[in-house]
């Protein structure tokens, strides 16, 4: 999973400038304005090797930090890669010595909050649970009895996770793991007192039904959703279920899912895109062109979809985002073959300290040339 998932300014000026003027002297005139600059990905790194990807990404205190691996040429090995973003520059990062020399990796997580300058990293290494955290000069190791799916990291003693087992939403408070069920696959939140878990609980006509529980620093809550089902479909036939969702604000937020028919008939029909809004006081359906997945925070109660180019501003109509330039294939350079190139993104981040999105995945072909290279970006919202 992903880790938790989790959340630009157009500025125009007019500058009037005054000339001395005599008798028959001239009008002050106005700079012009800037012209219109499209939204855009800025590549910020963009991985040597061409079987690669980043795959999580978290935001500190007094740094940026991002994960992934990388599989060297003539080599069947994967190897971590780490960065960390501090004084504007994207340098290497040594993970704990136990992570790094891992060679089976499962439910991997990385997490910080910008209240902090600790980073929690999870993974389940050779079938055992382990758990590190960065206090702001080593790792060291933490203490975790089980194997997350998601961890969110909201205070140096306010973590909350996803546990793979048992459908149980777990919260760290700095002296203990305690849990409570609530059958998530994702939590996302705009506070510590407005969390949101997207998942899924069995449905009347169907084997799943969407679910999405609202914590508001005190006790967790299921809020009402629309229901889904397909009226020609025998019981049991369907599922539909949540797999995201993104708070932009107390009183807005995004959800996104399938549903899905399993078996004859109607079996070639394609799922249905689940989107969902929330208004601030109930969940209802909205438009199925929005539904990309991952999604996060523009920072200004809007949604950027990375794999649909697109941004969806709280006000005003979608822009389009400019695809990143072409990244060279395994030849090193850019191919014919390399031109059909496409973003697959892992995580979605708001970063509120340095008032951007950041968008970690990979960038490739599924071709006869295939190549997948790491990547992290970041959103440059233009100008309109």
């Amino acid at each position: 999973m992903r880790a938790a998932r989790r959340w630009g300014v157009c500025l125009g000026v007019v500058l009037l400038v005054s000339a001395g003027c005599s008798g028959g002297g001239t009008e002050p005139a106005a700079t012009p304005p800037e012209p219109p600059r499209p939204a855009a990905w800025v590549t910020e790194y963009s991985s040597p090797v061409a079987s690669s990807a980043m795959n999580y990404l978290a935001v500190a205190k007094d740094a940026v930090w991002a994960l992934g691996q990388e599989t060297p040429a003539g080599s069947e090995v994967d190897k971590a890669v780490l960065l960390r973003l501090t004084d504007g520059k994207w340098v290497p990062a040594e993970p704990p010595r136990e992570y790094a020399g891992a060679r089976d990796l499962a439910n991997v997580s990385l997490a910080a909050s910008p209240e902090s300058p600790f980073v929690w990293l999870f993974a389940k290494v050779a079938d055992r649970p382990r758990a590190w955290r960065w206090d702001g000069s080593q790792w060291q190791t933490a203490p975790a009895g089980f194997s997350p799916v998601q961890v969110l990291a909201l205070g140096p003693d306010d973590i909350w996770a996803i546990d793979s087992v048992g459908q149980v939403v777990r919260h760290w408070d700095g002296l203990q793991w305690k849990g409570q069920t609530v059958q998530a696959v994702e939590l996302s939140a705009v506070a510590p007192d407005s969390i949101w878990a997207a998942g899924y609980l069995p449905g009347k006509t169907g084997l799943s039904e969407p679910a999405l529980w609202h914590f508001d620093g005190q006790t967790w809550q299921r809020t009402p959703t629309p229901s889904y089902d397909f009226p020609d479909q025998p019981r049991g036939n369907e599922s539909a279920t949540l797999d995201s969702v993104v708070p932009v604000a107390p009183d807005r937020a995004w959800a996104f899912g399938l549903h899905h028919i399993f078996t004859d008939p109607g079996a070639d029909r394609e799922d249905e895109k689940i989107v969902l809004q929330w208004d601030g006081s109930r969940w209802t359906k909205a438009s199925q062109t929005l539904y990309s997945w991952p999604a996060g925070p523009d920072g200004a109660g809007g949604i950027i979809l990375p794999e649909a180019g697109l941004h969806h501003p709280k006000d005003g109509a979608d822009r389009v985002i400019q695809a990143p330039p072409l990244l060279p294939g395994e030849s090193g350079k850019v191919s014919a073959a390399d031109k059909a190139q496409k973003l697959t993104a892992r995580e979605v981040v708001w970063d509120p300290v340095r008032k951007t999105t950041w968008v970690v995945g990979y960038i490739g072909t599924e071709n006869s040339t295939a190549f997948s290279r790491g990547v992290l970006l970041r959103f440059d919202p233009g100008h309109v």
